[in-house]
C-alpha cells in the first residue's frame, strides 16, 4: 500500500468512464477522484503508522519490516531479470524471421 500505488489504481479504475463521456469525466475527475484518493491516503497514511509504531515495539514486528524489504528488493530483482531476459531474447531472436522474404537475406 502505497501513495503512488493507490493513486495509480484509482485513476486506472475512473479513466474508462471519464473517456466515455466528457460529462461523467468533469463529475469523476473533479469529485469523485479526489474523494477517494483523499479517503484512501488517509488509510495509507494509518496502515504505514501502524506499522512503524509495530515495527518499533515489537520484536515480530522487526521480523516483518526485515520480510518486507527481503520481499521488496527480490520483486525488485526479479523484474530486473526479467527486463534483462527479454532484452537477450531480443537481441538473440533470429533475424531471417524479422525480414521480409528476398529482402535483407543473403540469399534473396
Amino acid at each position: 500500500m502505497s501513495f503512488a500505488g493507490s493513486t495509480r489504481r484509482i485513476t486506472s479504475w475512473l479513466a474508462p468512464a471519464a473517456r466515455r463521456n466528457p460529462y461523467f469525466a468533469i463529475i469523476i475527475w473533479g469529485m469523485i477522484a479526489p474523494i477517494l484518493l483523499l479517503v484512501t491516503w488517509a488509510v495509507v497514511t494509518v496502515w504505514t503508522a501502524v506499522f512503524i509504531a509495530v515495527i518499533v515495539t515489537t520484536p515480530l514486528g522487526w521480523l516483518a519490516g526485515v520480510y518486507r524489504l527481503a520481499r521488496r528488493q527480490q520483486r525488485k530483482g526479479k523484474a530486473v531479470q526479467d527486463a534483462q531476459l527479454a532484452a537477450l531474447q531480443a537481441v538473440t531472436a533470429d533475424p531471417s524471421s524479422a525480414a521480409a522474404p528476398g529482402r535483407g537475406t543473403l540469399m534473396g
